[in-house]
């Protein structure tokens, strides 16, 4: 049986939503460490989400999602 591939992430899609996520927590006055025990996730995590470099999977996108107070759509609006 063959294995399913997917496509890449977009690198610009990541990257947009990586500044999104930033904007909204700097709007919150939040360091990454206090987001990233927000959220319940590593620090270097969250940078490297940040930098565009990593691709979430639906249920950490809900958390940051949550955690930032936004809806998912509106995540996403902007990227």
């Amino acid at each position: 049986m063959k294995a399913l591939s997917f496509p890449s992430p977009n690198k610009k899609l990541l990257s947009s939503l990586g500044n999104e996520i930033k904007a909204l927590r700097k709007k919150d006055k939040l360091t990454i460490e206090a987001f990233a025990d927000k959220c319940g996730l590593h620090p270097k995590y969250i940078q490297t989400i940040e930098h565009g470099k990593r691709n979430v999977s639906i249920s950490v996108f809900l958390k940051l999602a949550e955690s930032l107070g936004v809806t998912p759509p509106n995540l996403l609006k902007k990227s």
